[in-house]
């Protein structure tokens, strides 16, 4: 492979998906390719991804199956691109096979020469292949036009972040002792799930399974579970992360009471002002009830702004709906960055 055929790539547009793959191996990940892949994630990033967190979330996924092809010239890697399986609710009634768009690398020696879009064009056959309906996720500024321009995907929504100066609360008027801190997500976060999963349109299946992967088992990061408590039941939980000087509210679920998320509010308020926090910050559609008592509160639209968007891989998938953001339940943690 000489220069001149990566530029001929770059110039002759629509017809690099084919040149790149008739000059470069593509293939899905093969065991020990991960030394590889953390190489070059540190090549293109600047900084580690662990071992142990590549296992965490490529390997332990609860929803299963590794998602990752891989672009080589002889044993260079010079592309990589990975999704992670998820379970997607649609009105409470059918579950999906989607999947999270993640981590697009390519090499500096080959970058422009379309790289990530033959890579996607692979790996998202593959997905079909094996029954995901759907990929989703929130591309940053440097991706988004490439996704929705040469992948057929369709923005969403620009996610705001909701979040609170916590400057002017004062830490007496907000403990509540029906929000209690725990240690691990038991049997009653599935009774919740079961009793509240009807209420959401488009939302990733929050079964206890999931929730303790996702926080509790992820190795790179400290998370605490806040439920509301009544009685021997859980009416809501949330999910926080210390960022710096401030609190990331990464996961909320409750029942269809606004007041149970107040409350939840409220101890993490009360909780936060102890750890010296200076802002509360989450994700909440508009749609939400508790939107509009957290407005009263002191809640405000603020950057950063995500990205949200989607890829239909199943002409059966209902695009219309799930392109509506009014229909969608999302936090935090259903990206990847918290």
């Amino acid at each position: 492979m000489t220069g001149d055929c990566l530029k001929t790539l770059m110039i002759f547009n629509k017809r690099q998906v084919v040149a790149v793959q008739r000059l470069l191996e593509i293939r899905p990940y093969k065991a020990g390719d991960e030394e590889k892949i953390l190489s070059l994630f540190m090549k293109v990033f600047g900084k580690e991804m662990s071992a142990a967190y590549w296992k965490w979330r490529f390997q332990n996924n609860p929803s299963g199956g590794i998602f990752i092809d891989l672009m080589w010239d002889d044993n260079i890697l010079a592309g990589h691109y990975a999704v992670s399986p998820m379970k997607t609710l649609v009105n409470g009634e059918k579950e999906y096979n989607t999947a999270l768009s993640l981590t697009t690398m390519t090499n500096p020696d080959y970058q422009g020469k379309g790289v990530f879009v033959a890579l996607a064009n692979k790996l998202y056959s593959r997905l079909r292949e094996n029954g995901f309906t759907m990929v989703y996720g929130f591309p940053n500024i440097n991706i988004h036009r490439t996704r929705v321009k040469s992948l057929d995907w369709f923005d969403i929504y620009e996610i705001p972040t909701f979040s609170l100066d916590l400057e002017g609360y004062d830490r007496k008027h907000v403990d509540l002792k029906n929000v209690v801190i725990l240690n691990k997500f038991d049997v009653r976060f599935d009774y919740l799930w079961e009793k509240v999963k009807a209420d959401f349109g488009v939302i990733t299946v929050r079964d206890r399974k999931y929730l303790d992967w996702r926080y509790s088992l992820n190795p790179q990061n400290k998370y605490y579970i806040f439920a509301c408590v009544e009685g021997e039941d859980l009416s809501g939980y949330a999910v926080c992360k210390k960022y710096k000087n401030e609190i990331d509210i990464v996961d909320l679920l409750t029942v269809n009471n606004p007041d149970v998320g107040m409350d939840l509010m409220k101890g993490i308020i009360g909780w936060a002002k102890n750890q010296d926090s200076k802002a509360l910050n989450m994700w909440l559609n508009v749609t939400n009830s508790l939107h509009l008592a957290l407005e009263k509160c002191g809640f405000r639209n603020c950057e950063p702004i995500t990205f949200f968007g989607a890829c239909a891989l199943d002409a059966g998938f209902p695009r219309g709906l799930v392109g509506d953001f009014r229909n969608w339940y999302l936090t935090m943690g259903d990206s990847d960055v918290y």
